[in-house]
């Protein structure tokens, strides 16, 4: 028996785009069951044709009534599926309701970027008032692989932060528009880009780390 398997995510906001991801590989033999924010889950299935359509909750039973299987929750929206040769209708026909669902994640993003910055500050504090240092000291002697391990996360999820803030009024910016999300191998773009951007600010973690470790 085939084990489940992990993939790094597409970005929330990228709807299309994890449709499209989501279709490809059940062709493949894998089913999404579970969307993290970093690692997406899929389990082992027969291959198959279908379709993912993400849309805002609260109307799960009209869905399924018109042959949409419920897959996930993936708050502020639900994933269905249904079968490519079924005349189950497309359900995007509003982008602005999916515009407005999008803006509840605003607050998800900016509580987690001031969380951050409360918990650097604490953790300074706790060095300078615990070990009895000033900042100019914690930089000077032992403890600073500790400050540049501390500096590096708050880079990290200050920049992933700000990456996704600005990607995710993009996305409300173009359905507000009326623009449908557009379904494809266009997905492989919006992986490659988030993956990239992955890359760098991991590589900016990386590099504040082994400054401090090499101090």
């Amino acid at each position: 028996m085939k084990k489940r398997s992990y993939k790094l995510s597409l970005p929330r906001w990228a709807l299309a785009q994890r449709e499209s991801w989501y279709a490809e590989l059940a062709a493949r033999g894998l089913r999404v069951q579970k969307a993290g924010a970093m690692l997406t889950r899929f389990a082992p299935a027969p291959p198959a044709r279908l379709r993912y359509r993400f849309e805002p909750a609260g109307q799960k039973e009209f869905y399924e009534e018109c042959g949409w299987q419920y897959v996930l929750n993936d708050r502020p929206l639900h994933l269905f599926c249904a079968p490519e040769q079924t005349d189950a209708p497309d359900l995007h026909t509003d982008p602005a309701a999916l515009a407005d669902s999008l803006k509840t994640l605003r607050g998800s993003i900016l509580s987690q970027a001031l969380g951050t910055a409360l918990w650097a500050l604490l953790m300074f504090a706790q060095l300078t008032y615990l070990g009895r240092y000033t900042l100019e000291l914690v930089l000077a002697d032992a403890a600073a692989p500790l400050v540049w391990a501390i500096l590096a996360v708050t880079l990290f999820r200050l920049g992933w932060g700000v990456y996704s803030m600005l990607a995710r009024m993009r996305t409300r910016r173009m359905l507000r528009a009326g623009a449908m999300p557009r379904h494809g191998p266009g997905w492989r773009r919006a992986a490659l880009a988030h993956r990239a951007a992955c890359a760098l600010l991991g590589a900016v973690y990386a590099v504040c780390l082994a400054v401090g470790l090499l101090e």
